[in-house]
């Protein structure tokens, strides 16, 4: 249920705009690491630049990519989501919630700072 949540979540904060404060940008490399016990705990330390279930991912979303830039799109989205919930737990997002491999990759490490801020991380 509380992986649920936070994949609404995902859904409806997916613009910058929503946010209660404004945000700046240095790097497209933001990063936040975390431990939160929803996602078993998971932290990771390292950068990754690729995670070892994206194929695993890939084959889980349920629709056609015809399209090279799609296909790299999505495989950027997981490794993003991988990188800051930890790869077992994205993967888990995505079986729950295909769609997750299309939201605005970008918008990943400020929602789950917005989380952390409104629920903390052990909600």
């Amino acid at each position: 249920m509380i992986m649920k949540t936070i994949i609404t979540l995902l859904c409806f904060l997916s613009a910058e705009g929503f946010t209660s404060r404004p945000v700046v940008h240095t790097s497209s490399s933001c990063r936040i690491s975390s431990s939160l016990s929803v996602f078993g705990g998971a932290k990771k330390t390292t950068k990754s630049s690729s995670s070892p279930l994206v194929e695993e991912a890939l084959s889980a979303y349920p629709y056609v990519l015809t399209d090279a830039e799609k296909k790299a799109g999505c495989i950027a989205n997981f490794n993003e989501m991988a990188s800051l919930y930890g790869d077992e737990n994205a993967l888990a997002m995505v079986r729950l919630e295909p769609k997750t491999l299309t939201f605005n990759k970008d918008n990943y490490a400020l929602q789950l700072a917005n989380w952390e801020e409104q629920f903390g991380l052990e909600a």
